[in-house]
């Protein structure tokens, strides 16, 4: 499992791995695949190490290129659109020598 978080991004995930987008306050997660296609939203859910997080799994990125999101918090919308490459393990690796 990777772990999105403000503070270290995820910009490229490899196929197979879990994704956890967490934040240090709750949250609401929107989300779509491929420039906001099939969009959905799910509520954070608290953690032990006191974040909130949702995960997504390698079945549910599985049929994608690319995962948009966005976070509502108790203040509104963050209003900025993150976006992960869903890259097979050959390109994220080469992402990383790069």
């Amino acid at each position: 499992m990777w772990h999105w978080r403000d503070e270290v991004p995820v910009l490229d995930l490899p196929r197979g791995k879990s994704l956890a987008v967490e934040d240090r306050v709750p949250f609401r997660l929107h989300f779509g695949f491929d420039g906001w296609q099939r969009t959905e939203d799910r509520d954070a859910e608290a953690t032990p190490f006191g974040t909130w997080s949702v995960t997504l799994t390698p079945r549910e990125l599985a049929n994608a290129g690319q995962l948009n999101f966005t976070r509502h918090r108790g203040s509104g919308w963050e209003n900025f659109d993150h976006r992960i490459q869903l890259a097979d393990e050959a390109a994220a690796q080469a992402l990383l020598v790069a």
